[in-house]
């Protein structure tokens, strides 16, 4: 039976054709590892993985793969990965993802990024840059407790980086304070989102350990920008968001 029968009854031939040849970029970082699962189980097999960091523990949760800290989670990943589709194209970028090489990802090769890079550093803007210089769209996910926030990033619209000052540092929490203050500007509080920033500023060690459930809303909501994308249809674009909160969904 193939795996992606399910949808038969939804997707067209010529959309499972093109979503099978799209080019994916992906790096591994916290929740890269459960939408990469996402998009392939839909049927995209031509994917990039790229590694930031070494497997800790922060993250080990992401994977089922019975190894320790200190393993390489894209090599991780492409072996979980292929046992889900032995037939899929998975190729694993050169080495950890720097502020030295991060320049030799070649964006312009790929059909749309997504970026889960820590904005413990510049890394996540210097992909953005490179994304939107060479028109190619780039998508950022956040988990926010229970529920999910995900932005598509494309050459002609804002990119995250109008959020901060000059030589202002950017971070998860202030990204999201400004889509929260959006959302109120144009008369769509989310509460939810509120409750969960005032906790977060209280506790930051807690702020990004988002649910289970979370992880997996935020990559079904990539699947979705990504499917989207593929069909040529009309999408969101930063600072419009797509989000799943803990007790409904909407597009």
């Amino acid at each position: 039976m193939s795996l992606h029968y399910r949808d038969n009854n939804y997707i067209t031939e010529k959309e499972r054709e093109l979503i099978k040849q799209f080019p994916l970029f992906i790096s591994t970082t916290g929740v890269g590892n459960i939408i990469a699962e996402c998009v392939l189980y839909l049927g995209f097999e031509n994917i990039t993985i790229a590694d930031e960091l070494e497997l800790d523990e922060f993250n080990i949760d992401c994977f089922d793969s019975g190894l320790g800290g200190g393993a390489n989670k894209a090599t991780v990943l492409k072996e979980k990965l292929m046992s889900i589709n032995n037939q899929a194209k998975i190729k694993i970028f050169d080495g950890y993802l720097t502020s030295e090489n991060i320049t030799d990802v070649p964006v312009n090769e790929y059909g749309a990024v997504i970026n889960t890079l820590r904005f413990s550093s510049n890394l996540p803007l210097m992909l953005d840059d490179m994304c939107q210089k060479e028109k190619v769209p780039v998508i950022h996910s956040f988990i926010v407790g229970d529920g999910g926030i995900v932005t598509l990033i494309d050459s002609e619209g804002l990119s995250l980086k109008t959020i901060v000052r000059d030589n202002e540092k950017l971070s998860e929490l202030k990204i999201l304070e400004y889509i929260s203050s959006y959302m109120k500007f144009w008369g769509d509080p989310q509460l939810w989102m509120d409750e969960w920033l005032v906790m977060s500023l209280k506790d930051k060690k807690k702020a990004f350990q988002g649910s289970t459930s979370g992880l997996w809303e935020v990559g079904n909501m990539c699947v979705y920008i990504l499917f989207d994308l593929v069909a040529k249809r009309a999408i969101k674009k930063f600072p419009d968001i797509y989000f799943l909160t803990p007790q409904s969904s909407n597009d």
